[in-house]
């Protein structure tokens, strides 16, 4: 399936940290997935991640979070629960 940096213009442009946190951002995006996704999905996501990244981002998770929503898709993980609140007094 390839990695992020197969979609990095230029990878030099970042730091190896700062890679380290877009590859496992861009793995768990895949592995949320249902199934494996085309290219064209990859890319997205891949894309996502990278430009949320130079616009400062550096949570792995955030940018997983991000790329999936901006995909509008559905996922294997889990939905939040629902926070119930009580009435005050």
């Amino acid at each position: 399936m390839g990695t992020i940096l197969n979609y990095l213009p230029a990878p030099a442009a970042f730091d190896p940290d700062v890679i380290s946190i877009m590859a496992k951002a861009y793995e768990q995006a895949l592995a949320s997935l249902e199934s494996p996704p085309p290219q064209s999905v990859r890319e997205l996501i891949a894309a996502r991640i990278i430009g949320l990244t130079r616009g400062g981002e550096r949570d792995p998770h955030t940018l997983c979070e991000k790329a999936i929503a901006a995909l509008g898709i559905l996922r294997n993980a889990q939905p939040a629960k629902a926070q119930t609140t009580q009435p005050s007094p």
